[in-house]
């Protein structure tokens, strides 16, 4: 598979209460050709990183102060518009982004959104941490298990919590995605990732499950810049002390045990 076939995977898929960035568009809310900009922005995103990415993170789904205008999970737009801080485009497409989202939309209330666009901070947490990691920006891959938007009944500018049955679909995307980034070289095992996930609500795919595709199975302690992170509980408290490496995650993040994909 290739990132523009990746794309065009993506870009099919079609869900109930669920907007997808690359298919998906609502003048209302964004721009003309929104999808198309967020395709290009995901393209030149994954392309900088696949064959290079040492460490893939997954998170829960899609948020509409992120993903959802930018393409780019857990990238909000700011960051492509370089009203962020710490990350700016080039970091994450190597030019200048886009913004998808309409300065003068009637539906967009706040007016720092309106004029700076969007602003996720989970994704500056996340970011963040890898970067203080010593990661550089394209050593690193970001997704979400669920990588559309789950809002709630009319009302795009929401988040919802995917379902079962949509965080099993979206495994099948993430499994997509593992085949064009094959084995990370930063790690001992082929296919590893780190799945962060909301402490509020535990979600079941996290778990061990005979009648899912996937399953939880400790893996090898990951080599990561020369040092070895044993990981033997979903607990941060129970982690080594997980600051040398340079990781930190407030306490609406958990730590969880590292999982691996079946076939």
């Amino acid at each position: 598979m290739t990132i523009d076939a990746f794309i065009k995977s993506l870009a099919s898929y079609e869900g109930a209460l669920t907007f997808n960035p690359w298919k998906d568009t609502d003048l209302r809310y964004e721009v003309e050709n929104a999808p198309s900009i967020r395709k290009e922005q995901l393209h030149d995103y994954l392309s900088r990183r696949v064959g290079k990415a040492k460490l893939f993170l997954i998170a829960e789904a899609c948020g509409y102060q992120g993903g959802h205008f930018t393409g780019i999970a857990m990238t909000c737009e700011r960051m492509i518009l370089n009203e962020h801080p710490a990350v700016n485009s080039l970091m994450i497409l190597g030019r200048e982004g886009k913004r998808t989202s309409r300065k003068d939309s009637p539906m967009i209330a706040k007016p720092t959104q309106k004029e700076k666009g969007f602003n996720e901070p989970t994704d500056s947490v996340v970011w963040k941490a890898c970067l203080d990691a010593g990661l550089s920006a394209d050593e690193f891959i970001l997704w979400n298990i669920y990588p559309f938007h789950p809002h709630k009944k009319d009302d795009l500018l929401s988040n919802r919590t995917p379902t079962d049955d949509e965080l099993a679909i979206g495994l099948s995307y993430t499994k997509e995605l593992l085949s064009l980034t094959g084995s990370l070289p930063g790690w001992r095992s082929p296919f590893p990732f780190l799945p962060l996930e909301r402490r509020a609500r535990t979600r079941s795919w996290m778990q061990a499950s005979p009648s899912r595709d996937y399953a939880t199975r400790q893996m090898a302690a990951p080599t990561f810049s020369g040092t070895s992170l044993p990981i033997s509980s979903g607990n941060k408290k129970n982690l080594p002390p997980i600051a040398e490496r340079g990781f930190s995650f407030p306490d609406h993040y958990q730590w969880c045990r590292m999982k691996r994909l079946v076939k």
